[in-house]
C-alpha cells in the first residue's frame, strides 16, 4: 500500500476538489498520511490566482520535491491548469502537472509508471458525482457549480476554469447526504457566484429550489451562502431566509469597490445596488444578518476621491466581516491594460488603513452580541475544558474565532446554545446557557 500527502492551497472551491481527491485515492487503496515525510507521493493542489497566492504555491511545489526521501510530486489545481507549460521547465522535478479538468483521475495518473507531464486539456468535470472524503469536521463545503461567465476585468478565473456551469440538484442533493453520513452538520455552498446557480440548465431552476431540496435532508443542521453576486439576490431568495432558520442569515457579498467609476472598470455588474441604503434593506428583511464583503484597493485609476469614497462607504454599511486585497495585475486580463496604475506601496498603504477601520466597525458590531443566547456548533475540544465553536454568523476559516469554556463534555458538531459573555478583536467568548 503505497502513502500519499496532500497539501490544500487556496480557496475552499480548491478544498471541494482536494477532498475529492482523498476519496479517490482511499478509494483505491492508497493510505492517507499527515506528514509528507511519510508519503511516496506528494499532492500540491494549487491556486493560480492571484501573486501571493501563486507565490505560495511554488514555495510548496519546492519545499515538496526538496523532500529528503525523494517522493513522486503531483502538482494539481488552477496553477497546473493555468501555468503548466511553463513550470514543466522550471521545475522538471514535478511527475505530473494535473489541471483542474483531470484530478477526478488522480487515482489512475498516480498508479501510472511513466505518465503523463501534462494533464490540462479539459476545463472541468462537469456534473460527474464523485464520492468525496472529508476530513473529521462537522462542516464542509459543497460546490454546486464551476466556472465563471463574468467579464471583470482584473480576473482570470473564466480563463482557468471555463465558462459557469451548474451541477444537477440531484447530485448536489447525493453529496450532501454523502457528507451527512459521514457526520457532516453544516454545509457552506460554494461556486464563483452561487446565487446564479442554475441559470445556465435547460429546466427554469435557481438557487432556491436547490435550497429548498437541500433543507429536505434533515441530518443537516445548517446551511450557508457564500460568494453572493448583489444582481443575483432576487426577492424570492430573501424570503426563503427571511423563513426559514436552517438557512444561516449570512450573506458573503464581494463588492470589490464601492465607487462606481472603478466598478465600471472592473466591469462589475449590478452597480446600482451598490449603496448602503440595498445593504440596510437585506438587514431589514433577514433577522440578525450578518453581512462580509471582499475588496480590493490600488486598482488603475482608484485616486485619493474614490478610496474615501470606498472608507467612507464601510463606516456607512459596516460590515460584519471585510476581506481586502491589493490588486495584483493578472496577465491576459482587460486590466493588464489599463493606464492610470497605483504604485504598490500606495495600494499596500490603502490596504492597510482598510483593514484598521474594518478592525473597530468589526469589534463594534460584536458588541452587540453580548449578553444575547446563540445556538453554536461544537468544532473541536481544545483542551480539558475549553472549546472552539462557531455561531450561524461566523463561516468557518474566514471569520472571527469563538471559544467556550464548559466543564461538560462536549461532542464535535453538537449543537448547544450559550451566552455571549466577552468579546475582543478576533473572537467572542461565551458560556453555556
Amino acid at each position: 500500500m503505497r502513502n500519499f500527502y496532500i497539501k490544500k492551497l487556496g480557496c475552499d472551491k480548491n478544498d471541494v476538489d482536494a477532498d475529492v481527491m482523498r476519496g479517490l485515492l482511499i478509494n483505491s487503496n492508497f493510505k492517507e498520511v499527515k506528514n509528507p515525510k511519510r508519503a511516496d507521493f506528494v499532492i500540491i493542489n494549487t491556486c493560480g490566482f492571484i501573486k501571493p497566492a501563486k507565490e505560495e504555491s511554488i514555495d510548496a511545489i519546492l519545499e515538496a520535491i526538496n523532500l529528503d526521501h525523494n517522493p513522486k510530486v503531483y502538482v494539481t489545481g488552477c496553477l497546473a491548469e493555468r501555468y503548466a507549460d511553463e513550470l514543466i521547465n522550471e521545475l522538471p522535478e514535478v511527475t505530473s502537472f494535473i489541471g483542474i479538468g483531470h484530478f477526478d483521475q488522480i487515482d489512475k495518473i498516480v498508479s501510472l509508471k511513466n505518465p503523463n507531464k501534462i494533464y490540462n486539456e479539459n476545463k472541468n468535470i462537469g456534473n460527474k458525482f464523485l464520492k468525496r472524503k472529508v476530513d473529521n469536521k462537522p462542516y464542509a463545503f459543497v460546490k454546486i457549480a464551476d466556472g465563471c461567465n463574468s467579464k471583470c476585468s482584473y480576473c482570470a478565473i473564466p480563463s482557468i476554469k471555463g465558462s459557469f456551469q451548474s451541477r444537477s440538484i440531484k447530485d448536489i442533493v447525493k453529496e450532501v447526504k454523502l457528507l451527512a453520513e459521514q457526520g457532516v452538520k453544516e454545509i457552506n455552498l460554494v461556486a464563483q457566484n452561487t446565487t446564479a446557480y442554475g441559470f445556465d440548465l435547460n429546466q427554469k431552476i435557481g438557487i432556491v429550489d436547490l435550497l429548498k431540496e437541500l433543507l429536505k435532508i434533515k441530518e443537516i443542521k445548517w446551511f450557508r451562502l457564500l460568494y453572493c453576486y448583489p444582481g443575483f439576490i432576487k426577492e424570492e431568495l430573501i424570503e426563503l431566509m427571511s423563513n426559514e432558520k436552517r438557512i444561516a442569515p449570512y450573506l458573503d457579498i464581494p463588492i470589490q469597490h464601492s465607487h462606481p467609476k472603478i466598478l465600471k472598470s472592473m466591469k462589475r455588474g449590478a452597480i446600482s445596488l451598490i449603496k448602503p441604503e440595498w445593504f440596510q434593506m437585506l438587514r431589514n428583511r433577514i433577522n440578525d444578518l450578518t453581512l462580509r464583503t471582499t475588496l480590493i484597493v490600488g486598482f488603475p485609476g482608484e485616486g485619493v476621491e474614490e478610496f474615501n469614497h470606498l472608507v467612507n462607504f464601510i463606516n456607512e454599511v459596516k460590515f460584519d466581516h471585510l476581506g481586502v486585497f491589493a490588486y495584483s495585475e493578472e496577465e491576459n486580463t482587460p486590466a493588464a491594460d489599463l493606464v492610470d496604475k497605483i504604485d504598490e506601496e500606495v495600494a499596500i498603504e490603502r490596504m492597510n488603513k482598510i483593514v484598521e477601520e474594518q478592525k473597530f466597525i468589526a469589534y463594534n458590531k460584536k458588541r452587540n452580541w453580548l449578553e444575547k443566547e446563540v445556538e453554536v456548533i461544537v468544532k473541536e475540544k481544545l483542551s480539558r475544558s475549553k472549546y472552539e465553536v462557531r455561531s450561524r454568523n461566523n463561516a468557518p476559516s474566514i471569520d472571527a474565532h469563538f471559544y467556550i469554556d464548559s466543564s461538560d463534555e462536549l461532542q464535535v458538531g453538537e449543537i448547544i446554545k450559550v451566552k455571549i459573555v466577552e468579546i475582543d478583536f478576533d473572537a467572542f467568548y461565551g458560556r453555556l446557557v
